[in-house]
């Protein structure tokens, strides 16, 4: 049987029904040759697509141009005559299949800057038709044409083509490095263009069904209070989480949307920015506002702001590190400046996260008891990391602990949400420490009542590592409220490639079935040099744009490091600029964010860099096979992943 591109047809609709019949019969070719379907084209201000392009090493390759129904040529017009006697006007499938044909050699000449070295030719198929040489055009013979009768014994015909190239251009055999490069052509580079916007299409018209299907499981649980929604990667989580947020809006509810990445919070917050009753943030946002606007009304209540500052910057002075000690100052300095007290406090409270542990913090503030109030220097105690706890690392304390310690500390003072929110929905779950859950618990002092939807994937904890995931809590604070953990099943971001490519290389995704979605296998390289290995992604980057057109705007590239400890010091790759903040699709702009950043979101095209160095190896949480899932899975329809030893 021949080697098949893809395998199957059978995820097309019943408009390709003609195609899907000759694609049956190829299949009785020998296993050398190569059968693609579909392969689309761009060459210079021309494009186009061929149906089938038919590979033999030995022989070369044959476009070849499919027709059903009854046609009918003019002189200036080819028409379709179907089965409901509608006729149909159709490009000129001589003109399709010879330009196809130009296109390829083209691209090769292009790509390779030589010749095409095997023979190769054209034919169109009238898959209702019988040929009469009566009906031969000028340039359409009946050398040329694959009837229903030849259908029916395409291997002859297709050997009796390839032996009169053989006889009028000679034998040219491709070399075994050659036939590779054209097997990567047809079936990578040429379908680019083809498959992202079939797979696209295709993948809309099935989300529009899942549609309906979310629909009707946000009816079903319509009355809950109670909800969690557990899902691989690309499941439908965050849609589902706004489409929800939207009915409770509806409904007059004031809604509280809680994620964990920024990134992600913005996607959300723009798509529901016509929703006035719904906020969104990240806990971090959400709880150092908490913090923030209690700690400027104690302060102005006292009227001690400048003892209050006084107090802080004896504290930096004890705990920020010393490279962080001049930019810690210019901060300070610039947020005094600001005009209220809450703008002040907003970039001051972030420099306790740049705190070192361990720093007898506890006196610095003691100067200050009987000064400034209690309540303030309470707080400001529980913000300084006085003491390293077991398995905390650096960095985290400020959210980990601190800030929500913190809300637990001042939440009998503070206003509290309920009054402002009717319900709590949170995306990412998976990520929500236990302090987080523990503070919002005590900031809802009638949180068994609240609406609560909860949004999670076991596969995508990343930042919490624990069996029992602390987000559960919340779906039954009290240890006697009704609530229902539904599974979401279907993978509705990647193609059924990315999808298994992504299960096969982490063990993890297995809970989710992919919707039938064919598209292309992802491309992994490995590189010991560090600068090819730049080259190779500046070079696909380039292509992605310049030779497929795909705006830039749907890649990103995405790694397990940061961009300033990765391999793009220079923040640079092929033509273009890596952009590690911002949205990335100005100009000559690729974005870059790192898989944590990356992670919620999804990119139509994604270059996966991973760094497999000495110095990632070090640190586990780099290559946890909890990241790498969420890495294969940010991309929709094409996956190239690059490896650096």
């Amino acid at each position: 049987m021949a080697i098949l591109h893809p395998e199957s047809l059978s995820h097309l609709p019943d408009e390709f029904s003609a195609e899907k019949t000759v694609f049956e019969k190829l299949k009785a070719l020998s296993n050398e040759f190569h059968v693609f379907h579909s392969i689309t084209w761009n060459e210079g201000h021309k494009d186009g697509e061929c149906d089938f392009v038919i590979l033999h090493k030995l022989n070369g390759f044959l476009t070849l141009e499919v027709k059903g129904g009854m046609i009918e040529f003019s002189g200036s017009q080819w028409t379709s005559t179907n089965r409901n006697r509608e006729i149909i006007p159709i490009n000129d499938p001589v003109k399709q299949a010879k330009s196809s044909m130009y296109a390829f050699r083209d691209y090769w000449r292009k790509k390779h800057g030589q010749d095409v070295p095997c023979n190769y030719g054209w034919a169109v198929c009238f898959l209702d038709g019988a040929w009469d040489n009566a009906y031969a055009t000028t340039e359409l013979k009946e050398t040329h044409v694959i009837d229903s009768r030849a259908l029916e014994n395409i291997a002859p015909w297709i050997d009796e083509y390839f032996n009169r190239l053989t006889a009028s251009f000679g034998r040219r055999v491709l070399s075994d490095k050659q036939a590779e490069s054209f097997i990567s052509m047809f079936n990578r580079d040429l379908k680019v263009n083809l498959s992202l916007a079939k797979v696209i299409n295709e993948q809309e018209a099935e989300l529009r069904q899942v549609n309906v299907l979310q629909d009707y499981m946000l009816d079903l649980f319509d009355g809950k209070n109670k909800i969690g929604f557990r899902g691989a990667a690309g499941t439908g989580k965050t849609w589902l989480a706004m489409k929800k947020a939207r009915r409770l809006a509806g409904s007059g509810k004031r809604v509280l949307f809680l994620c964990y990445n920024s990134g992600l919070a913005h996607f959300i917050s723009d798509r529901l920015s016509d929703e006035d009753k719904i906020s969104v943030s990240t806990y971090h946002s959400f709880a150092i506002d908490i913090v923030k606007n209690y700690l400027a009304s104690e302060i102005e209540k006292s009227g001690k702001e400048k003892e209050f500052w006084a107090m802080t910057s004896g504290i930096f002075e004890l705990g920020l590190k010393k490279e962080d000690k001049k930019e810690g100052e210019t901060a300070r300095d610039k947020e005094k400046k600001e005009k209220g007290l809450v703008q002040k406090l907003q970039g001051v409270l972030f420099l306790f996260g740049e705190l070192e542990y361990g720093k007898g913090y506890s006196q610095a503030i003691g100067k200050f008891r009987g000064v400034i109030p209690d309540s303030i220097l309470d707080v400001i105690t529980i913000l300084c990391p006085e003491k390293i706890e077991t398995g905390q690392g650096e960095g985290r304390y400020l959210f980990s602990e601190g800030i929500p310690l913190a809300i637990m500390q001042i939440q009998d003072t503070v206003d509290k949400p309920d009054t402002i929110y009717d319900a709590l929905i949170i995306d990412e779950g998976q990520d929500f420490d236990e302090n987080w859950c523990s503070s919002l618990e005590k900031i809802f002092p009638d949180f068994r009542d609240r609406i609560v939807y909860i949004f999670y994937d076991d596969n995508q904890s990343i930042f919490i590592r624990k069996k029992e995931l602390p987000v559960k809590r919340l779906l039954n604070p009290s240890g006697s409220v009704t609530y229902q953990l539904f599974d979401l099943h279907d993978n509705l971001r990647n193609t059924r490639n990315i999808h298994d490519h992504a299960k096969s290389m982490t063990g993890l995704g297995s809970t989710a079935r992919s919707l039938d979605i064919m598209g292309i296998d992802p491309e992994e390289k490995k590189f010991n040099d560090h600068g090819k290995a730049r080259e190779f992604v500046g070079l696909k980057i380039n292509e992605l744009v310049a030779i497929h057109n795909i705006p830039n705007e749907k890649i990103a590239v995405i790694s397990n490091r940061s961009i300033e400890n990765s391999i793009f010091t220079d923040k640079t790759a092929g033509d273009y600029t890596l952009t590690h903040t911002g949205k990335g699709n100005k100009g000559k702009n690729i974005k870059y964010r790192t898989i944590q950043q990356f992670k919620g979101l999804e990119s139509d095209v994604v270059i996966l860099v991973i760094h497999e160095r000495e110095e990632d190896r070090e640190e586990e949480r780099h290559l946890l096979n909890e990241v790498m899932y969420v890495g294969y899975t940010r991309a929709k329809h094409l996956l190239f992943v690059v490896r650096v030893g």
